[in-house]
């Protein structure tokens, strides 16, 4: 029997690249984003921001030990702008019990500016147009391979 891993290759993509505008995904540019991916990997941040946003699109409720506190709060939607993962950021503001009268006045500004960024993001990928689809060729079958001398008629002999 073949062993499964316990987490798919997209769960593992976010904990040690950075994911970009157009969809794709970078590697940590400075020393700081990497340490920055280490210490979020290290804790294990990006399983409890999916675990806690699950509890809030499901409307379960929370366990007590689950529940974040502001401060943790105020980090994962900044690392949700971060790694570009606006709907949760934008869900973790608006439904995560965040009370941004606990928090400071500069917590309160770059939570807000966050949260700014997370919308703009989301606005922007809604309004964004399909891409076209590829056209797809023709397959090329084995009838298509069979050579077909020229034919020679009798007068040029």
């Amino acid at each position: 029997m073949k062993e499964k891993p316990r987490r798919a290759l997209a769960d593992w993509l976010l904990d040690y690249f950075y994911k970009t505008d157009a969809g794709t995904y970078r590697p940590p540019i400075s020393e700081e984003e990497e340490q920055l991916k280490a210490q979020a990997r290290a804790a294990g941040t990006n399983r409890r921001i999916r675990r806690y946003v699950s509890y809030l699109q499901q409307g379960i409720a929370i366990p007590e030990r689950e529940r974040p506190g502001n401060a943790d709060l105020v980090g994962w939607i900044r690392q949700c702008k971060r790694n570009g993962l606006y709907e949760y950021g934008r869900l973790l503001y608006e439904r995560g019990g965040l009370d941004l009268d606990q928090l400071s006045e500069e917590q309160q500004v770059a939570v807000e500016e966050d949260y700014q960024t997370c919308m703009r993001m989301l606005a922007r990928t809604a309004a964004a147009p399909p891409e076209p689809k590829r056209r797809v060729r023709a397959p090329v079958g084995p009838a298509s391979w069979r050579y077909a001398p020229p034919s020679r008629s009798p007068a040029a002999a």
